[in-house]
């Protein structure tokens, strides 16, 4: 079964980041939707959906973004990427008014305004087919993992007080607490836990 828009597996990944970003900054909605066809419009014609380590002058990443947008590493993230093209849209006034092709040169500012509208076709078609399967996510490096926890918990030495079980136990929670409430209620029972075990180990 071929990806929808007819696009490589390295474009459809790129399209899930940016599809994710426009659920982030603007919601599960149609608003959301509309933002998303519009990154993934203008990814379409800067990079071809593509995380270009290369381009004009000191242009970058999916969208081509140029140096005063931010450092290398930024640009090429392209997690980074979307949110600053989605921050910027929401910047347009009325963008939400505006043709689809409008509002991403209002974002790129383009030599080539005009370039943005035949990519529409193909960016709807990802949008339409992707959107309910792909989940809104937070800043790069924002989420702690399990490796975070360990060193948090090691460190307060809450193993030594309390015994492997009870570290099994802690370890279980928050896999759970991640799954059901999202990375912020992780991020709380990391704190939580960190604050509790520095308190007993004293």
């Amino acid at each position: 079964m071929s990806n929808p828009g007819g696009l490589t597996d390295e474009q459809l990944q790129n399209a899930q980041v940016i599809i994710a970003q426009a659920k982030t900054k603007f919601g599960d909605n149609a608003t959301g939707q509309q933002a998303a066809v519009i990154g993934i419009m203008a990814a379409l014609q800067e990079s071809g959906l593509r995380n270009l380590t290369y381009g004009d002058r000191d242009s970058l990443g999916l969208f081509q973004q140029r140096a005063s947008w931010g450092t290398v590493d930024n640009r090429e993230n392209p997690t980074w990427a979307a949110q600053q093209f989605f921050n910027h849209l929401a910047s347009v006034s009325n963008w939400q008014s505006l043709d689809y092709g409008a509002a991403a040169q209002k974002v790129q500012v383009s030599a080539f305004p005009a370039a943005y509208s035949p990519h529409e076709p193909t960016a709807l078609a990802v949008v339409n087919a992707v959107w309910g399967s792909t989940t809104s996510n937070s800043a790069p490096n924002s989420v702690p993992g399990l490796g975070t926890v360990l060193n948090t918990l090691v460190s307060a030495q809450f193993w030594q007080r309390f015994g492997i079980f009870a570290l099994g136990g802690v370890l279980i929670l928050f896999v759970l607490i991640k799954m059901v409430s999202g990375t912020k209620a992780a991020k709380v029972a990391v704190d939580t836990v960190k604050g509790v075990a520095e308190n007993g180990a004293k």
